[in-house]
């Protein structure tokens, strides 16, 4: 394996010959055999994805109202998701799962258990303020009960 398929190229005017490594695309589909072979233009938002089939790239038709392509081996797609991604809003190449939904990205991530830590912060502060009141409740029933004995007893 590795870059042994050199390509042998004339040099003009002479009989020289240089060897040119082979391009990314030689390297992907003959060398490392890539089972997927996906491309994104940001300049025009097109995704093309390509499957290795027989040893050739063989391009899979996407919709274009729908750009995404699903990958079954790893259980995920990559599809076209217009949002802001270190601070840039614009169309981006991004993951998705079986069920349609973006992955989250580590920011997303930090944000969401963020949210989550808050919602439970405030979820124990009501019920501490519950059970606080829950408290205060049963001191005045008791002060009530206590004054009520003290006037029978006396």
């Amino acid at each position: 394996m590795g870059f042994s398929r050199l390509k042998l190229i004339p040099v003009s005017g002479s009989d020289v010959v240089k060897q040119k490594p082979p391009g990314k695309w030689e390297v992907y589909e003959q060398i490392l055999q890539v089972p997927y072979y996906i491309v994104f233009s940001r300049y025009t938002n097109r995704i093309r994805a390509f499957t290795l089939i027989e040893s050739r790239y063989q391009e899979i038709t996407i919709d274009p109202n729908q750009p995404q392509v699903w990958i079954p081996q790893i259980e995920l797609g990559l599809g076209l998701w217009q949002g802001e991604y270190e601070q840039v809003n614009r169309l981006w190449l991004r993951w998705y799962d079986a069920n349609g939904n973006w992955v989250l990205t580590d920011t997303e991530q930090a944000l969401q258990r963020a949210d989550e830590a808050i919602r439970q912060t405030d979820e124990a502060t009501r019920r501490a303020d519950e059970a606080e009141a829950l408290l205060e409740q049963q001191r005045r029933e008791n002060e009530r009960l206590l004054e009520r004995l003290r006037q029978l007893e006396g």
